[in-house]
């Protein structure tokens, strides 16, 4: 009888990432045999200038809170006490891991502390730092994996802002070469960053008053004691105008990041991830975008709310070659959205069609349409439920509409050996996109771009 590998029959795998005030936990577990697999996650807060994370009675406080949060042994322990020898070893759910990798974000005080705490408290985990080396060795063989030619990824947190555009080339014997640029955005302090309310810029994208007091408040609190979910419409607009302002400033700082991106025909993705992506309602994220990077043309977007290509990227692009475990494409990312961006020629207050198509999912079809000047999301399948099979939107753009690098029918599958497409943006609103002259003005500017 031959034996069959753990990490092919069942298993589970423990990353950990660690940003400025914030810590969030995946663990994934996988039994292919039953074929179950899922995520847990946790997120937890800390106060940078209170808790001293590079403290080892941090972690033991951590993981007991982690484990019961789980509900499932992660490190071993002799009586109540934590030996800070190893983690468990995976034997079955709920019992063990087969391994843990720490990623630290790059901007992280007293990191070298921490990374030799981490080193100490768990000998046996890996250990890495997210900075530019670190996505120029993860990127180029998820990109390649998932068939992508180019890709940004944005890690936004208020605090900073980190964007990375990878390219794809390749020789004429299939050899690729990846091509990395970088743009940054950091704070220096909180007291900045809440002052940052009164740049005209924000004030200009706003569809609420910022200089009402409340409003004011409302900004500073939510600097001062972060949440991870807000249902609150003046916050999700402020942090869509901070979205806004930031992309703004990166694309001015160094428009050669941008460039064509997502226009020459190319497979395109973009990647966002952090507390932003988190925070953020999906139309709102994919309005501060657009407007922000002036973005044209097309490409798939991934709101990456758990740092899950950072913590298991590696280890997926190499599939059955995985170290410790094989992660399968549902736990990088369940699916991504496609984003087109319609060139409308026109009278800019003429309400009009500028794509036309339909749906065929589950044997049914659906008709579905994108007019102008609204920013139309398309859902290709209920969020409720996991995409089980490959939904087509086939359609074309009329009346002179168009999008930059593609022809005027599209052919749109979501593809369950890739990345499935759960929804389609299309933003026909005209261009370029005026905001303002006040809030007042942009409240009815947004309520037509959203169609209400």
């Amino acid at each position: 009888m031959v034996a069959i590998s753990p990490l092919v029959d069942k298993n589970a795998y423990l990353g950990i990432h660690i940003s400025r005030n914030r810590i969030t936990a995946n663990l994934a577990y996988s039994h292919y045999g039953a074929g179950r697999n899922y995520i847990l996650t946790d997120t937890v807060r800390y106060d940078e200038e209170r808790d001293d994370i590079s403290d080892q009675q941090f972690w033991d406080e951590y993981f007991n809170t982690l484990e019961e949060s789980f509900n499932w042994e992660i490190v071993q322990r002799t009586g109540n006490t934590y030996s800070l020898v190893n983690s468990v070893p995976f034997s079955d759910e709920g019992k063990g891991v087969s391994g843990v990798n720490f990623a630290l974000n790059y901007t992280l005080p007293k990191k070298i502390k921490l990374l030799s705490i981490l080193h100490t408290y768990l000998p046996t985990a890996k250990l890495t730092t997210t900075d530019a080396k670190f996505y120029l060795k993860i990127l180029p063989p998820i990109m390649s994996k998932l068939e992508y030619d180019e890709l940004l990824y944005l890690d936004a947190d208020p605090e900073k802002f980190d964007l990375y555009r990878l390219d794809l080339t390749r020789d004429k014997l299939g050899a690729v070469t990846p091509k990395l640029l970088q743009t940054k955005i950091h704070w220096d302090s909180k007291d900045h960053l809440i002052e940052s309310i009164n740049d005209k810029r924000l004030k200009a994208f706003a569809s609420v008053d910022v200089e009402n007091s409340q409003v004011v408040n409302m900004w500073a609190n939510f600097l001062i004691r972060p949440t991870e979910k807000t249902e609150d419409p003046v916050l999700h607009d402020l942090l869509r105008s901070f979205l806004t302002v930031q992309s703004m400033t990166m694309f001015n700082n160094k428009k050669d990041v941008f460039a064509q991106f997502g226009q020459v025909g190319r497979r395109s993705l973009f990647v966002i991830t952090g507390r932003l992506a988190s925070l953020m309602p999906g139309r709102a994220l994919v309005l501060g975008l657009l407007d922000g990077l002036q973005m044209r043309g097309s490409f798939d977007l991934l709101v990456d709310k758990d740092h899950r290509v950072e913590l298991f990227g590696d280890e997926y692009s190499r599939g059955i070659n995985a170290q410790d475990y094989i992660v399968p494409r549902s736990v990088l990312a369940s699916s991504a959205s496609k984003v087109f961006v319609i060139e409308v020629p026109g009278r800019k207050g003429e309400k009009r069609v500028a794509f036309t198509g339909e749906i065929l999912s589950k044997g049914k079809k659906r008709d579905v349409f994108a007019l102008s000047p609204e920013l139309v999301r398309m859902k290709l399948a209920d969020n409720s439920e996991e995409i089980s099979e490959n939904i087509v939107l086939t359609g074309k753009f009329v009346k002179q509409a168009y999008v930059e690098g593609l022809s005027e029918e599209i052919n749109v599958i979501s593809d369950l050996e890739k990345l499935p497409i759960d929804s389609v943006f299309m933003d026909a609103r005209y261009k370029p996109v005026v905001y303002g002259p006040d809030f007042r003005a942009n409240i009815s500017k947004l309520k037509q771009w959203m169609g209400e």
